[in-house]
């Protein structure tokens, strides 16, 4: 959502954005964070803990309308010099299920720690952040404030039951095994 990684486009461009290009960040819901600027962050990525440094420095402390925050990763072998390891890693990226699982369990309890507050849920069409916060909204309804989807992979349009209810913020879609990195 913060940073550009065309999941939708699949794993050469993922793995490419991820570890071979500098991170690029998204602009579309800069306007967001400024109009929220004392709002606390909770980031929650399915993305593995490795990446947290890269994205705490190069792309959060390096872009100053980007608040600092909690970061909610997965867990992963830290030997990437191992076949496991490079397994772990796809399965990380690229299991949807196991995406809805670890941010819909990482959302809720974020949820229950912090009863009284209301959140603004930031998410994209590439993966299963519509259905996450559709599972959010449905056992915390109190405490949604408003679920806002960058729209990567023309759901509107597409699939417009699956943004039911969101705020749609257009963004650059992204098709299978195409990346907007391409000369």
């Amino acid at each position: 959502t913060l940073k550009i990684t065309e999941i939708p486009a699949g794993a050469q461009v993922v793995t490419r954005n991820i570890f071979l290009r500098e991170f690029v960040a998204t602009t579309e819901l800069r306007s967001v964070f400024e109009m929220n600027s004392d709002a606390p962050v909770h980031y929650v990525s399915a993305g593995p803990w490795q990446l947290y440094e890269p994205l705490s420095v190069e792309l959060i402390a390096a872009d100053e309308l980007l608040p600092e925050g909690t970061f909610h990763m997965r867990t992963l072998r830290t030997n990437l010099l191992t076949v496991s390891s490079w397994k772990d890693l796809s399965s990380v990226l690229f299991n949807k299920e196991g995406t809805l699982e670890h941010k819909v369990s990482e959302i809720s309890r974020l949820m229950k720690n912090f009863p009284g507050r209301k959140f603004l849920l930031l998410g994209d069409s590439g993966e299963m952040d519509p259905e996450v916060y559709r599972k959010i909204l449905e056992t915390f309804p109190e405490q949604v404030q408003e679920i806002l989807i960058r729209d990567v992979v023309n759901a509107k349009e597409l699939q417009p039951n699956r943004l039911t209810g969101m705020t749609i913020v257009p963004a650059a879609t992204v098709l299978p095994g195409q990346s907007q990195f391409d000369d």
